[in-house]
């Protein structure tokens, strides 16, 4: 009867390990964040009691015992090695915004023919930080208003991408339609004159530098900017202010919006005067480090814009469709390359 259980015993460690080699695929495929620590530290709990327990049932015998810790070992330390993996990544982000620091810190006002002041900031810095950083630097986002309070967890998630305006998805204070500047993700205009290779030279994001100084540069225009090709043709997000919606017998690709989009129809441009930033670096692992709280200080040290509230709703304004008109811009020809459900093109008079 004995052996019978030991038998029972053996084929559940075996279908246990097996289990564990199922859940560690979509992992190893697609790396892991901090939100699957519940189910790697289960599967690993898991483990080590039917360990246990298979050391007892086999009277406490090493030499027998090995036989199912053999089974076990490779899910618990597949397991194991993600929780490790993860929880050094952790801890190099909470390192890395404790110690980086921004140095020579500059903007410059970007001005462009037609309009009657800034339409951004291009802005360089320095980042001084350990070597051997493996991890991406994404763009910051400025925003003029409070400081955000954002969990680690939620902090990509918290980077505007499709809409121009500040996500309120995951802070613990909704602050509505809050204006940015920020990079252009898809742009053909501004080079990155820190770029290592051709094919980074469009690119907002950057990697770390081996060295312990990372040069770094951004353009940094209204969030609605949704794709630059080049100066004559800007697309603004058609969520943006002041966009038409589309008549019954209209479609967004022929320069309108959406009804089904939920247009924006009341910007805040501030909260405030003083200038905010989000800002983070990624790794592997959910490795996140946070370093807005750094730009912040500089950014209300150093930054032209801070504590002129009326010369920031300017900056977002003259990229408005009003703002855009006076300039010279009017509504593109619908094409291949222009309006989409998602954006609203606007081209500069020959």
């Amino acid at each position: 009867m004995a052996i019978l259980l030991r038998v029972i015993f053996l084929l559940l460690i075996g279908c246990v390990s097996a289990l564990g080699l199922v859940l560690i695929i979509p992992f190893v495929k697609e790396g892991s964040s901090w939100g699957d620590m519940p189910i790697l530290a289960g599967m690993v709990g898991v483990a080590l009691l039917l360990g246990l327990g298979w050391w007892l049932a086999v009277g406490r015998s090493l030499a027998k015992a090995m036989i199912g810790w053999l089974i076990l070992s490779i899910p618990l330390i597949a397991h194991g090695s993600a929780m490790v993996s993860l929880l050094l990544a952790r801890y190099e982000g909470w390192r890395l915004a404790d110690t980086v620091e921004i140095r020579n810190y500059k903007e410059t006002p970007i001005l462009w023919p037609g309009f009657d002041g800034p339409i951004g900031l291009e802005v360089t810095l320095e980042l001084h930080h350990a070597a051997g950083i493996k991890a991406l630097i994404l763009s910051p986002e400025i925003r003029m208003g409070p400081e955000l309070s954002v969990s680690r967890e939620k902090l990509s998630a918290s980077q505007t991408s499709g809409s121009g305006y500040l996500k309120n998805n995951y802070l613990d204070r909704p602050l509505g339609n809050l204006t940015l500047l920020k990079s252009v993700l898809f742009q053909k205009v501004f080079e990155n004159p820190v770029a290592e290779s051709p094919n980074e030279k469009w690119l907002s994001s950057r990697r770390f530098s081996e060295t312990e100084v990372t040069p770094l540069a951004y353009a940094l225009l209204p969030g609605t900017v949704d794709y630059l090709p080049d100066p004559k043709q800007i697309c603004l997000n058609s969520r943006s202010y002041g966009i038409a919606l589309c008549t019954a017998d209209q479609k967004p690709e022929m320069g309108c919006a959406s009804k089904n989009y939920s247009p924006v129809t009341d910007p805040i441009y501030n909260l405030g005067s003083n200038l905010s930033a989000l800002w983070i670096a990624a790794g592997a692992y959910d490795m996140t480090a946070d370093l807005s709280s750094k730009l912040d200080a500089i950014l209300r040290h150093e930054s032209i814009l801070q504590g002129k509230p009326t010369e920031w709703a300017e900056i977002q304004k003259r990229l408005e469709p009003k703002g855009l008109a006076a300039a010279g811009y009017r509504l593109c020809a619908p094409g291949p390359d222009s309006h989409t459900a998602f954006r609203t093109c606007y081209c500069l008079d020959d």
